[in-house]
């Protein structure tokens, strides 16, 4: 019997492993994308990099194999994102070169800005959408950069879950979205690189009984670069070292998690960057040596890359490729990895390189031409050996990521033979022209097939860049409802009473917005009483916003709050509308007004991130305020008219202490400017003034108090005060 027994646990270990074995070889491999931004070909330690060290990717490199000649299909973020996930040429999927924004500026083109009505197109087949194919568990981990509306966001592109940024760190504001939702505002970026890491980590945890795909998208070095403090000074290349060494702390985690889950044999990690160094920003931009040129460039520097792929007991550990690859070509090369079948409706661009990445006997690239381009213009090709640049420009050579005295400066026709002249410094068109003339042919067959904006040429095999019907935005001078529906407290409601902004927009925008509440302690003043202020703020690029809110002998505290806290969210929650920064939204108010400024920058909270209400879930704390002649105090030697006006006939002294605003003020409050006249008989200068100016700086404030014999209470709405304010706004940034 002891004999049987004996058997029976030998037959059933021997059984789960052949089990376990079976589930390995069976089961497609895992696979981790690690994508980082803005990246230099020498910015590793195994790529030629000095003055930083990137061990944990140095050993990847060392246990796997890396590419010398490996290619990015842009020089700029979302074309190159665009052909990393499809495949395919961005120019295939009309992501080359964007369409200008309705209302933006001519340059935005090269990138994806905020709020576009453009993205990668919902009908492409992603990576992930073929990987979901085969079972995979999917999340995009990082920035993504490929359009903000909905159709466009990581879910609808065979996602699962989404973690990250949607834009760069220069693309304010800078919040983390979970699925299709923000969660959280105004992050430290120093905690991105680890946060990213973290929710990596989860993902994998999580997926591990299951084949995975984890895309994680750094946003690091693109500038505003950032690193954890425990990073800062370790490198001798400054700040952009410690982000580098930060993301190789990062991926050594990744690779040390995949040991310890016992998934390591069965995990492909892929490591590469969108594009090169932004040159122009110094020593927060990375290095290309020794190739030339960086981000924006059709130059090496600007779409050569390093590219590394580690996948123990597949791939020979130690080898380096010098085949010509190129990014799109991961997106097959992972489907047959993974058993999907390809897409058969549509152009792939990507080949299969998987022979190289194994380093089979033999393996060349599958590639006849690499052709370079410019947003739609085709500015070179290569081919074995050799690259022909056309004719190009410096400025659209370096594409806005580099300033030139002389931008239209032509740079002549060049062909350059890659293998013996990577840094492009020797032109040898006039010894190779039957090279010259096998190269031009190539040229006209790319602008046959994916067009040449440079000549006005449309490709024939293109498809469209996706694009949805916004809104129309708000026009000039036309009021705007704060609610759809009924305002809070507005049962019965008439019309004429529904609270509004009507924005005053300029002409030369600064990016800064003010909300300006009329004074006379009522709603629905007459234009003329808050136009001159609005007309000041927009003749100095401020887009001014006229609140019409509730108060007087129908309305009582707190919906007059309510309608300036809506104005505030609602401009907040629509920056992208008139192309405002989110952090330079103040409150202006006169006389009663004054008060509900000076109350909204006392009385605030921060969004309700879970909020149904799209709008609530933004903050509606001004960044700062402006106080002219203004009512504060609602005890002692407040205006009778406005107490009434506001609070009712009786009121507990709870509530008169609540909204007298010189005993609400606190380290939040936002900086102040106020400005008050001892001429004014019908608000006291002494309890509403002087007593605010002197909480605000007790708390440490900042605080610009103009304070003389001004002129009566009248003159506050006109434009007598405007030279000290604007004086104020230009220190604050808001004003020209």
């Amino acid at each position: 019997m002891r004999r049987v027994f004996l058997g029976a646990i030998v037959f059933l270990s021997c059984f789960a492993t052949f089990v376990r074995a079976e589930n390995k070889t069976t089961r497609p491999p895992n696979i981790v994308f690690i994508l980082t931004d803005d990246q230099g070909y020498a910015d590793l330690s195994c790529y030629g990099g000095v003055g930083l060290k990137t061990p944990r990717i140095d050993q990847m490199a060392a246990e796997g194999i890396k590419f010398t000649d490996f290619y990015v299909a842009s020089s700029v973020c979302t074309p190159s994102r665009a052909s990393i996930l499809t495949g395919c040429y961005p120019q295939r999927v009309g992501m080359g070169e964007i369409p200008p924004i309705p209302g933006g500026k001519p340059w935005q083109t090269r990138v994806l800005y905020r709020n576009a009505p453009y993205g990668l197109n919902p009908s492409e087949i992603s990576i992930a959408k073929l990987l979901k194919t085969r079972g995979y568990a999917t999340a995009c981990i990082g920035k993504w950069h490929l359009g903000d509306q909905k159709p466009f966001m990581p879910l609808a592109h065979g996602f699962d879950y989404y973690f990250g940024l949607l834009y760069t760190p220069d693309m304010p504001p800078n919040c983390f979205v979970r699925g299709n939702d923000i969660v959280e505002r105004d992050i430290n970026l120093e905690t991105v690189t680890d946060r990213y890491t973290d929710e990596s980590i989860k993902f994998i945890k999580e997926n591990k009984d299951k084949p995975f795909f984890l895309y994680l998208a750094h946003t690091e070095p693109h500038v505003p670069i950032a690193a954890a403090k425990r990073f800062h000074g370790k490198s001798e290349r400054g700040l952009y070292g410690d982000v580098m060494e930060q993301l190789d702390e990062s991926t050594g985690k990744i690779l040390d998690l995949l040991k310890e889950l016992n998934i390591d044999e069965n995990t492909i990690v892929l490591f590469t960057s969108d594009n090169g160094p932004w040159l122009a920003k110094g020593e927060d931009g990375g290095l290309a040596t020794p190739l030339k040129g960086g981000k924006g460039s059709t130059n090496e520097g600007g779409q050569r890359e390093p590219f590394i792929v580690r996948w123990p007991g597949k791939v020979p550990a130690g080898k380096v490729s010098q085949e010509l690859t190129v990014a799109f070509d991961i997106y097959p090369t992972l489907a047959k990895f993974a058993g999907a079948t390809l897409p058969t409706d549509r152009i792939i661009d990507g080949k299969d390189i998987s022979d190289l990445i194994l380093d089979k006997a033999g393996a060349k690239t599958p590639h006849d031409a690499f052709y370079y381009y410019n947003g739609d213009k085709l500015s070179a090709v290569r081919s074995g050996k050799w690259k022909l640049k056309v004719v190009t420009t410096l400025a659209e050579e370096f594409g806005g990521y580099g300033k030139f005295e002389q931008p239209d400066a032509k740079i002549p026709r060049a062909l350059y033979d890659l293998s013996m002249d990577p840094g492009e410094q020797k032109n040898v068109i006039s010894e190779h022209p039957d090279i010259d003339k096998k190269l031009v042919a190539l040229l006209e067959a790319a602008r046959k097939d994916l067009g040449d904006s440079r000549r006005d040429m449309k490709g024939e095999n293109v498809r469209p860049i996706g694009h949805v019907v916004l809104e129309p935005k708000p026009k000039d001078r036309e009021a705007i409802r704060l609610w759809d529906g009924d305002a809070p407290g507005a049962q019965g409601q008439a019309d004429a009473d529904i609270p509004t902004i009507t924005p005053y927009l300029p002409k030369v925008p600064t990016s800064a917005a003010m909300i300006v509440c009329p004074g006379g302690g009522y709603q629905g003043l007459a234009a003329h009483e808050s136009s001159p202020p609005a007309e000041f703020f927009a003749e100095h690029g401020i887009a001014a916003f006229v609140l019409k809110y509730r108060l007087g002998p129908k309305y009582h505290h707190p919906v007059e709050l309510e309608d300036a806290q809506r104005a505030i969210r609602y401009v907040r929650s629509h920056f992208g509308d008139w192309h405002l920064d989110p952090h330079m939204i103040g409150i202006m108010g006169f006389s009663a007004g004054g008060h509900l400024a000076s109350t909204a920058a006392t009385h605030f909270d921060y969004g309700d991130k879970s909020a149904a209400d799209f709008i609530d879930r933004f903050s509606c704390r001004p960044d700062v305020q402006i106080l002219v002649y203004p009512v504060i105090t609602m005890g002692e030697g407040a205006h009778a008219g406005s107490r009434t006006n506001l609070l009712g006939d009786e009121a507990s002294q709870e509530l008169i202490d609540l909204l007298s605003n010189e005993k609400q003020v606190t380290e939040k409050t936002p900086p102040a400017f106020v400005m008050h006249s001892v001429d004014d008989q019908a608000v006291l200068i002494g309890p509403n003034s002087d007593a605010y100016v002197a909480a605000l700086k007790a708390k440490n404030i900042p605080v610009e108090y103009v304070r003389g014999a001004l002129g009566p209470h009248g003159v506050g709405m006109k434009e007598t005060w405007t030279p000290q304010l604007l004086a104020w706004l230009i220190k604050m940034g808001y004003a020209k």
